[in-house]
């Protein structure tokens, strides 16, 4: 049953994405209920640990200190790479332009306090662990990793299939190390977070107001 739910889930993040690109719906209409569905599944199906082998305040500390450092990491590489690809520079401000009208403290709450959560509950939460008890042979976080950056590779957006494929290792090394979901939770959050109110200054000049 939690195996099936992880593939549903995954599926139904694709098809979600898919209705985005399509201009069905937005991304702040459909990620936030769609994620805190998949997140009450992971916690009445398997209710993943919180901070596991560490402390509570070792693993947010953990994670704040990864996801600033995740955060300057990106600065870094765009700093590096956008003046060599402009293209990709444009996709990136595109990327943030997509954000529908609207209240900016709505979207980062519902960004932080509702999609981060509740995506990691279910990623590194159920469908990691899920698949490693299922699947012994092959590892459970790197077929969830592989899952997860497909998943959001169905937005065609190259900026998220990068913070996919990135993020999504990070945060399940840290649910691997930490063996609980809250150093992946603060870690997303706090990147996030950064990304959302300070865009990295390479794209910043190629964001209209």
């Amino acid at each position: 049953m939690q195996l099936a739910i992880a593939f549903v889930g995954a599926a139904s993040v694709a098809l979600a994405w898919r209705a985005i690109v399509a201009g069905r719906t937005t991304l702040f209409r459909i990620m936030p209920a769609l994620h805190t569905v998949l997140g009450v599944l992971a916690v009445a199906m398997r209710g993943p640990a919180l901070s596991g082998d560490t402390t509570v305040a070792i693993g947010a500390l953990v994670g704040l200190a990864s996801g600033v450092l995740l955060y300057l990491a990106t600065r870094v590489f765009l700093s590096l790479v956008v003046e060599r690809w402009p293209d990709f520079g444009g996709r990136i401000a595109a990327t943030y332009a997509n954000r529908e009208p609207g209240s900016r403290g709505v979207q980062f709450i519902l960004a932080l306090g509702i999609s981060v959560p509740a995506e990691e509950l279910f990623w590194r939460g159920l469908v990691s662990p899920r698949l490693q008890a299922s699947l012994p042979v092959l590892s459970g976080p790197g077929l969830a990793w592989i899952m997860y950056s497909a998943a959001n590779a169905a937005s065609g957006e190259l900026p998220i299939v990068m913070g996919a494929v990135v993020g999504g290792a990070l945060w399940g090394a840290l649910a691997v190390l930490t063996k609980g979901v809250l150093a992946p939770i603060v870690s997303h959050a706090a990147w996030t977070g950064l990304m959302l109110v300070a865009p990295p200054g390479a794209v910043r000049g190629k964001m209209t107001a």
